[in-house]
């Protein structure tokens, strides 16, 4: 009896048997299973039909068992079969271990590339700090330079500016054209004499400059380049005291006029006139007055001229300036203290005297009244 290879196979499943068993296992596995599949020995429970069918395949697989070349046939081939699988899990084993191994190098590689990785971003880390506190060391090395650079600007332009305060405290202050003008009281009894205009007339001269006062003033101190007499508006009652402002060209007449005239030493025309300074400030009479009185005050250029060893206008030109011995600077004006302590007859600060003019007041009147005397005899 010749059969496949799977009913080889079958016939040991249907027996419940290994591939090796032998003809003595064969049988008796044939007398167990027969006995319990017997169409006449089965349990009423069991279905006759699958009974007769089951008892008819263990009969052929028995059968074909029993075939002595088949059975040899099947035991070489499984055999063969187990050599086979023995081959197949020693490949299989090998190849697990190889896919273990590649699986190990994979992990090992990719753990030293993760490691390599973390090493590549430590030094990064490490580089960036390292620039960070570089960049800062640099930093704090220019704040260094730049404060000393800064400190030296800054003391480099303190000692500038206190160098050109100085210059300029030695240099001569600008001059205005006010500085270059005075003004001359007179009595009101002189305007027809001094402006040239008919006796009782309160008119100014047609032509200020070619009146006699200013022939007057340009002949004794230096040429004019303005002049104007204060007149009274009309209606308003004649002062005993008249006023006239005159500029000179230079500022070294002006100063020789109010040196002369403030001191009453002019001659001629001018012997009756007050020369001063026309530039003013206003003060407060008294610490609980409100009212303030101007005080004339002399240039500022003539203060620096003082202040600088040139104490007389002759001297401008002549005598070079010295070094300032006066703490004064260009903004200073004269205290109420040496307003009030001032010599009637002082030009140093320019200042006019109430009392001195309440004198040469007098002084004009007896004049006057001499005058009239002399006329009635």
């Amino acid at each position: 009896m010749s059969t496949s290879n799977l009913e080889m196979d079958d016939s040991f499943r249907v027996l419940s048997l290994p591939p090796t068993a032998t003809e003595a296992e064969i049988k008796k596995a044939y007398r167990t299973l027969s006995l319990r599949h017997h169409p006449d020995k089965a349990g009423k429970d069991v279905d006759p039909a699958k009974a007769a069918a089951r008892f008819h395949e263990i009969n052929l697989a028995y059968e074909t068992l029993m075939d002595p070349a088949a059975r040899a046939c099947a035991v070489q081939r499984n055999a063969q079969d187990a050599a086979k699988r023995e081959r197949q899990q020693e490949y299989e084993g090998r190849r697990r271990q190889m896919a273990d191994e590649l699986e190990r190098s994979e992990q090992e590689a990719l753990r030293s590339r993760q490691d390599a990785d973390r090493a590549a971003r430590e030094r990064a880390a490490k580089i960036m700090e390292l620039q960070a506190e570089s960049r800062r060391l640099v930093k704090r090395k220019q704040d260094e330079i730049d404060a000393k650079a800064r400190q030296k600007y800054e003391a480099s332009a303190d000692k500038r500016r206190k160098d050109e305060e100085l210059a300029k405290a030695e240099r001569e202050p600008e001059l205005h054209a006010l500085d270059k003008t005075v003004r001359i009281q007179f009595p009101a009894t002189q305007l027809s004499h001094l402006a040239g205009t008919p006796e009782g007339s309160i008119v100014p001269p047609e032509v200020p400059l070619s009146s006699p006062l200013a022939n007057a003033l340009a002949n004794q101190f230096g040429e004019l380049e303005h002049l104007q007499f204060q007149l009274p508006s009309a209606g308003k009652k004649l002062k005993r005291e008249m006023m006239a402002l005159a500029t000179f060209k230079t500022l070294r007449d002006a100063w020789q006029a109010v040196e002369t005239g403030g001191e009453m030493r002019c001659t001629g025309l001018l012997q009756e006139c007050f020369i001063g300074w026309a530039n003013y400030t206003k003060m407060q009479r008294g610490a609980e007055s409100e009212a303030k009185e101007k005080v004339y005050v002399e240039p500022k250029r003539v203060r620096w001229y003082k202040d600088h060893g040139i104490s007389r206008p002759r001297d401008i030109g002549r005598v070079r300036p010295t070094a300032s011995y006066a703490a004064r600077t260009e903004d200073d004006a004269p205290t109420a203290s040496e307003l009030s302590d001032a010599s009637p007859f002082a030009s140093r600060g320019g200042v006019y005297s109430k009392a001195y003019e309440a004198q040469t007041l007098q002084r004009l009147r007896d004049a006057a009244r001499q005058s009239q005397a002399q006329t009635v005899q």
